[in-house]
């Protein structure tokens, strides 16, 4: 089949059941709880109005559904050669994106988009804070074709597709014998989920853990008239509880939840290579699949904790320009890639591809041991301080005092780490700059990747000779703090000269 883009086109058909149950959720998203709570205190006139209120937002969902997909259309003009959209009903809306300003064409696949054999493609640019273009409901042969035509620039702007689907574009045997190639099976996504990215699934527990807290509260004041009996019931059942009890509870959940967030990200995990291009796609229920040439890569990121260091696994970040704005490092295929369980052996064959060799630091600068200033005071004696403070002005928590002592030492310990592992390095064509206190990082940049170097120095430590190093790229910012100043300066100028000399482009 082949499809002329310089021709309008319009999404698919059924993807008036995908922008219907879109908009659906969104509305019936922000009207449980009150929906809950009317039919906690009402009666059937209360569920009748309830119905009559949920008819409403299906009749409303399927006609925004309609209107959506009815006055959506796009094509590509070759005259201009930018990619043109045009949409709305009552507020027209007219978006153009050069093709040359795309950085990144992904396509996506919610639950019900996958049982309509539908995708969603989104375009982004490394301008903005959100992505350019997002196209709902695409039937497979026309997303993979478009992606093609906006990422190849193909001219002629006529895509012939052969019928081959997505699962056959990541077939193994369309990318070279020496390819770095990786799959995340079922015992390295084990790995992942009991070993990393614990801060992302501890939030999350914590933010669910709060918010059945409130509701239960409303539902008790709601539901239950002798709070005195309440609180003798929920008093003598929590005696069979002990806090260790608790806590490895909540320790075997948290652990739990993170596995299971780490299956349902990263299951079907591919990645090829294939005309210097990375190719990924991954997804459970919600499928996404992402492009991402080699020449794009603005920081190489590979990090490492001790748990993975035993288990052989590194995790990879490819960023990239852009400027969308991000609510986790899952959701952040727009602007990086995240390989999250490659070997040694696959990390090197990823570095050397972005990077064309595996660098070897010549040079390194530390940073002096006031690093660990203001993590003291901020970790350690503030904390105390406000022990100190209730134990003196409040009430006494004599059997608690404890407690400060290893929370110190743990404190401590993980801040001189974060010390030791602050470095910048300069190898062959390369910065690294390694960080991190649990999760140790190293960040690999070309220098012809940078767009601007800014030193600063606080005035107390002009005399002690200390500054800090900020390195600007289009995908981000490296930062080096308390380095040696006259260092920092040499470093400074030596980089900036070389982008100067340097006839290559940032992207």
């Amino acid at each position: 089949m082949i499809y002329d883009f310089s021709q309008a086109h319009k999404q698919s058909g059924l993807g008036i059941i995908v922008l219907f149950f879109e908009f659906a959720f969104k509305l019936l998203r922000a009207l449980v709880f009150p929906a809950i709570i009317l039919l906690v205190r009402g009666s059937l006139s209360s569920l009748g109005i309830m119905l009559l209120i949920l008819l409403g937002i299906f009749i409303l969902a399927f006609i925004n559904a309609y209107l959506s997909y009815k006055y959506l259309n796009f094509h590509i003009d070759s005259t201009n050669n930018e990619l043109v959209v045009q949409k709305g009903f009552l507020k027209k809306e007219l978006v153009t994106i050069k093709l040359e300003k795309i950085q990144q064409v992904n396509l996506q696949q919610n639950f019900i988009q996958k049982i309509l054999d539908l995708y969603a493609i989104q375009i982004d640019t490394a301008g903005g804070d959100s992505a350019e273009v997002s196209l709902k409901a695409l039937e497979e042969p026309m997303a993979l074709a478009l992606k093609a035509a906006l990422l190849e620039k193909d001219e002629s702007l006529k895509i012939e597709f052969d019928a081959i689907s997505d699962g056959a574009i990541s077939n193994l045997e369309s990318s070279p014998a020496n390819s770095p190639v990786i799959r995340l099976d079922l015992k390295t996504l084990f790995k992942i989920g009991i070993s990393s990215n614990y801060g992302s699934t501890l939030a999350i527990f914590f933010g669910f853990i709060v918010t059945m807290a409130n509701q239960l509260r409303e539902w008790r004041e709601l539901m239950m008239e002798d709070e005195e009996d309440i609180s003798e019931t929920f008093s003598a059942s929590m005696q069979f509880l002990s806090t260790g009890m608790l806590f490895g509870i909540a320790f075997i959940a948290l652990i739990g939840i993170h596995v299971f967030r780490t299956f349902y990200t990263y299951s079907n995990f591919e990645m090829y290579l294939k005309n210097q291009a990375l190719h990924l796609s991954s997804g459970l229920f919600s499928k996404k699949s992402n492009h991402l040439r080699a020449r794009n890569v603005q920081i190489t990121s590979v990090s490492q904790n001790y748990f993975q260091q035993l288990l052989g696994i590194v995790e990879i970040k490819l960023k990239q320009a852009s400027g969308l704005k991000l609510r986790n490092e899952e959701d952040a295929p727009q602007s990086h890639l995240i390989i999250p369980g490659a070997s040694k052996l696959e990390k090197e064959s990823i570095v050397s591809l972005i990077l064309k060799e595996e660098p070897l630091p010549k040079l390194s600068l530390k940073a002096n041991y006031r690093y660990m200033f203001f993590p003291i005071a901020f970790y350690i004696g503030i904390p105390l301080a406000i022990l100190i403070a209730y134990n003196y002005w409040v009430e006494s928590l004599m059997m608690y005092n404890w407690l400060g002592l290893p929370y110190c030492a743990f404190m401590g310990f993980f801040i001189f780490r974060s010390f030791k592992n602050h470095q910048i390095s300069l190898a062959e064509n390369c910065i690294i700059l390694q960080t991190g206190a649990w999760d140790v990082s190293k960040k690999y940049l070309v220098p012809t990747k940078i767009q601007g170097l800014s030193s600063s120095q606080y005035l107390w430590h002009k005399s002690l000779n200390i500054g800090h190093l900020e390195i600007h790229t289009a995908g981000g910012s490296l930062h080096f703090r308390y380095g040696n100043y006259t260092d920092i300066q040499k470093l400074k100028n030596y980089w900036l000269l070389n982008v100067e000399k340097s006839s290559k482009d940032w992207n």
